[in-house]
């Protein structure tokens, strides 16, 4: 039986996506609007709450995005955007998921941008495990978690929040 182990608990994740809002708004500075484009589900989630702290705090105005990807085969998949790509025209925009283990779904979320004519594109998630394969860092990070391979994290939306385990 996999025991897990609470790293965050609903009001540690709070106070870390507050700070994060601060960290986004800073790297917009001067941005009347940005976009925060989700991984779904966990990424989207994320970005929703972000985008409601961002918007209390400043007067940024938030687009938000989702992402669509099949994370079990990044490489048959297609990049699908809830909205046209338009939107993200000479615009910040931050992708947005809730952890970065080797980076590929990373990768492969940012590959929807291609196309687009983004002002700069920055990525953003809860927990950065710091086991990069592929060439994508977080630019903002709720936390960096150093793991063995064999360890996973898994973020939980409840009733009163996001969690995250060590499993």
């Amino acid at each position: 039986m996999d025991s897990k182990s609470l790293i965050l608990e609903p009001a540690k994740v709070k106070v870390k996506l507050e700070r994060m809002a601060w960290q986004i708004l800073e790297r917009c500075s001067g941005e009347d609007s940005i976009v925060l484009a989700g991984i779904a589900p966990q990424g989207y989630h994320l970005a929703k709450e972000l985008a409601t702290r961002i918007t209390a705090i400043s007067s940024v105005h938030v687009h938000l995005l989702s992402i669509g990807i099949n994370k079990k085969d990044l490489i048959h998949s297609e990049v699908q955007l809830d909205k046209e790509a338009a939107i993200c025209n000479d615009k910040v925009v931050f992708v947005v998921d809730d952890v970065l283990n080797t980076g590929k779904t990373l990768l492969h979320g940012i590959g929807g941008f291609l196309q687009t004519s983004i002002k700069s594109l920055f990525t953003v998630v809860l927990v950065n495990r710091e086991h990069n394969l592929f060439p994508v860092r977080a630019d903002v990070s709720g936390m960096e978690l150093s793991t063995t391979l064999r360890e996973h994290i898994e973020v939980v939306l409840d009733d009163s929040g996001f969690s995250v385990y060590l499993v």
